[in-house]
């Protein structure tokens, strides 16, 4: 299986953590010690899904990394999401989060409208064209994302296939 080792150089005490993939727990090397433990398994928990109906598909989507949830431990599954929430997801559905930073917002009207935590992949997704803001120059971040949008951003996102995609 694959477990995280922690390689400790004796003479040095030089450490290093690497996750491995071995078939024992513990092993020992020429002049240092190796020990391997087990991944530890996060369990991904809302205060607010318990019993809903789409609760296995929000667990196994917030495991995988595409959703946070709330500060507060909720993940509010009734409420609509917002462009620039959909643009942070879709960042990390799209394995994107390599490229955050890459690229800063430009000529967006209501840029200080986008929080700093969705500023990079709202950034990205508008310079790769997989999404855009409305004809006024605004981007209107906190506007619930509607059907059409969606559909055609995923279109977009997995039809054309922008140059930074074909990685």
């Amino acid at each position: 299986g694959v477990y995280t080792a922690v390689f400790t150089d004796e003479p040095t005490g030089l450490t290093v953590t690497k996750d491995v993939n071995v078939n024992a727990k513990k092993q020992s090397s020429n002049g240092g010690s190796v020990i391997i433990t087990p991944p530890v398994e996060e369990t991904v928990t809302f205060t607010d899904i318990d019993g809903h109906w789409a609760e296995d598909s929000i667990i196994a989507a917030a495991e995988k990394g595409y959703f946070n949830g709330y500060q507060d431990g909720s993940f509010a599954p009734n409420n609509g999401v917002t462009r620039q929430e959909m643009a942070v997801v879709l960042v990390r559905v799209l394995g994107l989060t390599d490229k955050l930073g890459t690229v800063k917002l430009q000529n967006v009207n209501d840029e200080a409208a986008i929080a700093d935590w969705a500023a990079p992949s709202v950034a990205l997704l508008l310079d790769m064209g997989i999404i855009t803001g409305y004809e006024d120059g605004c981007f209107r971040p906190e506007n619930v994302i509607t059907r059409e949008q969606l559909c055609t951003i995923l279109a977009r996102a997995l039809t054309e296939k922008p140059a930074t995609l074909k990685d």
